[in-house]
Formats: structure tokens, C-alpha cells, sequence
């Protein structure tokens, strides 16, 4: 049953809506009589793009509107005869296989009468395929002739997968001098120059970024200004959302008796855990799906792994392999450390870091217009960092880091002042329970400035005076829904987290004393929130918290910036604001929260 579920996992195909419409678009305008682009999909392994690739082929398939050829490239070609006739076998079995998507084709989409023909010409197109399969020495004119006369028969969807593998292959030219050599990639582009005004759409995808530059730039490509990429980003919280429910639905259809056991709350544990630990990588989902659904009767019989923390360690161990592949390898890192040398790295460095931290998107690379030479070093320094993987350029010359995991190590090898923060809490409990969601920062920014305050609070405990005691706390325990006090039965020295609510942000309940949390990081703060925090506590305690014996309470208000008012003096209430948390977490960090929160008010996009 659980090997049936396994196979099926890469079955599931969520989300990618913007880049389907994209692809929709653009196969629409190559089945026009007009000429039109080569499209690249370019980001880091495994980020979906063979899928993605694949899923559309299949749809317009499917959907009777062509035909889908895919080409898979290999450093192993080292003639361009080898890479003629392999591309002649692919387009020979296609049409071998595939012609009840031909006849779906011409009965959507043909006349009656002109389908006799279309039927003659594809029978002629395939003797003259096997012809020249029979011939010692295969001409791209042969390639190209035969692609454009199948195009006339049903439009064709041409991918060429894994097409960094032409990068580093070199044949002889033809008719030029035995020691002048061209790469496989620049050959191949000399196909498809030959193809843009046919009823194809051509696709490459592949991973080594400075691909772009090679096969679109002014550097003698055959298709030079005829190169769009599309670039391919990580899934999002709502797409990771229907991943998990796709699941769900294919467990139910192959175990329908595992419905009335634990699988709803161990799912949910397994959805926390992607959001926590997947950072929206599709590969990581689905070898930590993989991991899951291997333990997954494991789980299910075994009650105490409904309680997340439980789950969280039993899973961690075996998943670790996993999420190194997301990671830079000790070769590229070294590359990074020989860019370090040049002067104007430091230019690069500084722009990546300070857009990196709002984002993926870093917009234009930084230029040096008033010095050629400079602006030229900056300009192979970007090259290389596409090439390593770090950074990626759409079409319109903008860029974007192409991985969270990325930017961290980015962070890693330069040891910033606030690398040390980063890399303390991504190994902490608390970060990772809090917010270790994929998104970088951005909204879940209060719960980064509290894990901050638990873990410095933990290290500084014996030389400041918190209102709660750090080193004595167990755990995390998330409350989904709006919170009933009087319902609530607490767990002494556990961190409550209390997404929904709007009063407070966090409480704990440590010897008989009951402490809210409220977390705001606006410039200025809004001054309710010290009135809400104080409604709160006045009305706890006029009730009998469940089981509970709960001494006192007691409120502690943080706030990044400091209040336009003078601050209420309350017993019951413990107030830190702007600078005052700079004992607690340090200079440094202190101000690098406040440039991070800063910069959401950018707009980059």
C-alpha cells in the first residue's frame, strides 16, 4: 500500500498558475504565422522545471492541440552527428507512439477533407525519417527540414531538457579550421535560428544561469535578442497548502481505511513541518513526502506522534540529507571565495545582501556608468555568481536570488554581523516553530524579533532581567482559532503562540504567573496596543482559568521603536522599547532588525 503511495507522489502537480498562463500565451503565438522567441526556464535543481515542462506538454496533448517532443541533452554527444541523429530518433518515436494524438489533432482542429493529405505527408515524414537515420552523415538542414514539414502537420512543442549539459561540450565546425571549436549549445542555437518562424514552441530549461548571457547576448549566438527567460520560483504557503491535500486525496483513494485512524492530525503535523523545514523547494517536498509516507503507518499507530514537537524529532534526522541539496556545494563556495578578491565584489556583496533580506527580487545589478573597465568586472561578477547559481536574470535584465537556503549561505560565507544571528536561530527550536516558513522575513517578522529575544534572553539571562525565565522553556505549542480562556488548560514553561488573536501575540505560564506577549514592530506603534494588552489582563482576571493556579498576571509589551507617548507605569505590566532592547539582543542585531523592517517599505516590485 505505502510503496503504491510512494510511486505515485511525483503524480502530484500543484499550483504554477502565472507560468502555465505564460506558456498558454506563448504556444498560442507560436501556432501563428509569425516569427517569434526562444524561452528559457532557468533556477536552481529541482525547483520544478522539467515538471512544469512536462505537465504542459502533456496538457496540449491531452487537449488534442499538439504534440510534444522533448530532447533530452547529455555531454556525452560529441559530435554533432551523434546530436542529429539522436534528435531524428526522438522525433521518429513521437510520431511512432504518438499518433492518436496526431488523428485527436486533425479532428479538432482540421477539415474533413484535408486530412487524406495530412495522413500522406506524415507517412512520407516518416520514411524520410528512417531514410536518413540509414545515412553515415546527418545535415542540421536535415533536422531542421524535418521539424518544419511535421509543424505543418500538427503544431509541435519542442523542450530541450537539461540544456546546461551543451555548455561545456565542444565539436569541430564544419568547413572551418580542425582547431576551431563550437559548443554544442552555440551549435544547437543554430537550430532552432532556423525554427522561429515555424509552428513550434521552443523551450530550454536548465540550471547554469550564465546560460542567458551565452545564448541571448551580443557574443555571436546565432539567436542573439531572440532569448526570453521565464524564471521558475520556489511554491508558495497556498501552493505547499494544496500539495499537502492532493496528498491527503491520494492517500484516501489508496487507504480508505486510514481515514478514521490519526492521519488528519499527523497531516498536519507534515504541512507544519514543510512550511517550517521545505523551504517551498518542490525536490525537499517531495524526498521529505517521500520520508513521511515510509513512516507513516509508524506514525499513525503510534498516538504520542499527533503532538508535533514528538513528530518534529522523529522526522528532522531523517531528512537532513535532504535539505543539504538545497544548499551551495564546497566547490561553488569556493568560487564565491576567488570572487572576494576583486575590488568590486564588495559592490555586489552589498547589493545582494541589502535587497536579499526584503526578498527574492533584486532588481537591476548595480552599474558603474562613469568607468567602463569597473562597470565591465562588476558585470563578470554577476556572470559568475548566474553561474554558481545564487542569482538568476529574467529578460528584462532585472534579478532574483534563486534560493532562500541560498541567500543563507550567501550570509555563511561572508560572516556578516547578523550571519551570526541568522545562523544561531535557523538550528533553534523556536525559529524553526515560529518562523522558519520560506518566505525569508516579511510577515512573520514579530515572531523572528521574539524568537530573537528567547534565544538572547537564554544567553544574557544571569546579567539582565527578562519578565520571563528563557532557559526554562520546553517547547512551542501553536493555537490555531480565536482563543477561550476559560477553556485554555496550560502546560507549565510552554511557549503558547497565538496567531489569531489580537490582543496578545504569545503567552506562558511559568510558576503560577500567567505572562501575555505582545510583539509590534510599526513605526510608530500604535498606542492601543498597551490598552488591549491591559483590557486583556483586567479580564482574565475576573475568570477561573481551567485547572489552572494561576497566582498573577502579568503583561510584557515589546516594541522595535519606541512609543510617541509617555509610557503608562502598571505593576502588572513590563514595557521594552526602541533602544532599550539593545542589551538584550545587542547593538548590531538591534539595528539590522530595524533596517530589515525599513526595508518592507520598499517597493522593489
Amino acid at each position: 500500500m505505502f510503496r503504491k503511495l510512494i510511486s505515485r507522489i511525483s503524480e502530484i502537480f500543484v499550483g504554477r498558475i502565472s507560468e502555465l498562463e505564460r506558456l498558454e500565451d506563448i504556444w498560442a503565438l507560436a501556432c501563428k504565422d509569425k516569427e517569434h522567441l526562444v524561452y528559457v526556464f532557468l533556477n536552481t535543481p529541482g525547483v520544478g522545471k522539467t515538471t512544469l515542462i512536462n505537465h504542459f506538454g502533456v496538457y496540449l496533448e491531452t487537449e488534442g492541440k499538439g504534440l510534444y517532443i522533448k530532447f533530452a541533452c547529455s555531454n556525452d554527444y560529441n559530435s554533432q552527428d551523434i546530436v542529429n541523429k539522436e534528435i531524428l530518433n526522438v522525433i521518429l518515436r513521437a510520431v511512432n507512439n504518438k499518433i492518436n494524438i496526431i488523428e485527436k489533432y486533425w479532428a479538432l482542429k482540421c477539415k474533413e477533407i484535408d486530412i487524406p493529405e495530412k495522413k500522406e505527408n506524415l507517412q512520407y515524414l516518416k520514411k524520410k525519417l528512417r531514410d536518413l537515420l540509414k545515412t553515415p552523415k546527418i545535415e542540421l538542414y536535415d533536422i531542421y527540414n524535418i521539424l518544419n514539414q511535421l509543424s505543418f502537420i500538427i503544431p509541435l512543442f519542442f523542450a530541450a531538457d537539461e540544456i546546461q549539459e551543451f555548455q561545456d561540450c565542444f565539436f569541430n565546425q564544419v568547413d572551418k579550421k580542425e582547431d576551431e571549436k563550437e559548443t554544442a549549445l552555440h551549435y544547437f542555437t543554430r537550430l532552432l535560428k532556423n525554427l522561429l518562424n515555424s509552428r513550434i514552441l521552443l523551450v530550454l530549461s536548465g540550471t547554469r544561469y550564465r546560460i542567458l548571457s551565452l545564448i541571448g547576448g551580443n557574443i555571436g549566438s546565432p539567436i542573439r535578442q531572440k532569448v526570453k527567460s521565464l524564471i521558475i520560483q520556489k511554491f508558495e504557503p497556498d501552493e505547499v497548502r494544496a500539495y499537502v491535500e492532493q496528498l491527503r486525496r491520494l492517500i484516501k483513494d489508496i487507504a480508505p481505511k486510514l481515514r478514521n485512524g490519526n492521519i488528519s492530525k499527523i497531516l498536519e503535523n507534515y504541512e507544519r513541518f514543510l512550511f517550517a523545514f521545505s523551504g517551498g523547494h518542490p525536490r525537499t517536498i517531495e524526498n521529505i513526502t517521500e520520508i513521511f509516507l515510509i513512516n507513516l503507518s509508524y506514525l499513525i499507530d503510534n498516538v504520542r506522534y499527533s503532538n508535533y514537537d514528538v513528530f518534529l524529532e522523529f522526522l528532522i534526522p531523517k531528512n537532513e540529507e535532504f535539505f543539504s541539496n538545497t544548499l551551495i556545494s564546497s566547490v561553488h563556495k569556493s568560487v564565491i571565495l576567488e570572487l572576494t578578491i576583486s575590488e568590486q565584489f564588495s559592490i555586489i556583496k552589498n547589493w545582494i545582501l541589502n535587497k536579499g533580506s526584503n526578498g527574492q527580487f533584486l532588481g537591476p545589478r548595480p552599474t558603474l556608468l562613469n568607468d567602463s573597465r569597473l562597470d565591465d568586472e562588476i558585470k563578470r561578477i554577476t556572470y559568475d555568481l548566474m553561474n554558481i547559481g545564487i542569482i538568476v536574470q529574467n529578460g528584462n535584465y532585472n534579478y532574483h536570488l534563486t534560493s532562500y537556503f541560498y541567500f543563507i549561505e550567501f550570509l555563511k560565507i561572508h560572516q556578516e554581523p547578523y550571519e551570526g544571528f541568522l545562523k544561531q536561530v535557523l538550528h533553534n527550536k523556536y525559529f524553526k516553530l515560529m518562523c522558519g516558513r520560506h518566505s525569508g522575513f516579511g510577515y512573520t517578522f514579530e515572531n523572528i524579533l521574539l524568537a530573537a529575544l528567547i534565544i538572547f534572553g537564554i544567553r544574557n539571562e544571569n546579567k539582565i532581567s527578562l519578565p520571563l525565565q528563557a532557559s526554562s522553556l520546553r517547547t512551542l505549542k501553536i493555537i490555531s482559532g480565536k482563543i477561550k480562556w476559560t477553556e485554555l488548560s496550560l502546560e507549565q514553561n510552554i511557549l503558547y503562540q497565538t496567531p489569531a488573536a489580537e490582543a496578545i501575540d504569545a503567552f506562558v505560564l511559568q510558576d503560577q504567573v500567567l505572562l501575555l506577549i505582545q510583539i509590534t514592530t510599526k513605526d510608530p506603534p500604535d498606542p492601543s496596543k498597551i490598552d488591549d494588552i491591559l483590557t486583556e489582563i483586567e479580564s482574565i482576571s475576573k475568570i477561573l482559568l481551567k485547572g489552572e493556579k494561576v497566582c498573577s498576571i502579568r503583561g510584557w509589551v515589546v516594541s522595535l521603536f519606541d512609543f510617541k507617548f509617555k509610557l503608562p507605569r502598571k505593576e502588572n505590566l513590563h514595557i521594552t522599547v526602541g533602544e532599550q532592547l539593545i542589551p538584550l539582543l545587542g547593538k548590531q542585531l538591534h539595528e539590522r532588525l530595524k533596517q530589515v523592517k525599513y526595508s518592507f517599505n520598499m517597493n522593489v516590485i
